[in-house]
């Protein structure tokens, strides 16, 4: 799968790409929901990964656009360290495929992106 991870935190990033590359799909990095949107331009993306507290545009605003205009069939996980009932909520009714909670647990994660594998072949 190519995903692509969005977090303002370099650490996230790395630790997230660095797990992701050993399990075989291809990652691709934006620090903000600027520079992901760049790149969702020239690349084609089947997952995407995103927080919430972003500079710019927060990971919920990124994903109510993606889901409008851009990626409507493309499965977005959300994560964020703020987890209350409220937030998990707002982003799966935007149209979030699952919230994962920071910080994460990648054994978690290597499920969400297993099961989303069956929402991208369905396209």
């Amino acid at each position: 799968m190519n995903i692509l991870i969005i977090d303002d935190d370099r650490l996230v990033l790395k630790s997230l790409e660095k797990k992701l590359l050993e399990e075989g799909h291809l990652v691709s990095l934006a620090e903000n929901s600027i520079a992901a949107l760049q790149q969702l331009e020239h690349k084609a993306i089947d997952l995407v990964i995103s927080d919430i507290m972003m500079p710019n545009m927060s990971g919920l605003d990124l994903l109510s656009l993606l889901k409008k205009f851009y990626y409507s069939r493309t499965p977005i996980i959300i994560m964020s360290s703020l987890k209350n009932a409220e937030l998990v909520e707002s982003s799966l009714g935007l149209g979030a495929y699952c919230f994962l909670s920071k910080p994460i647990d990648m054994a978690e994660l290597m499920i969400a992106i297993e099961k989303s594998k069956e929402l991208v072949l369905e396209d």
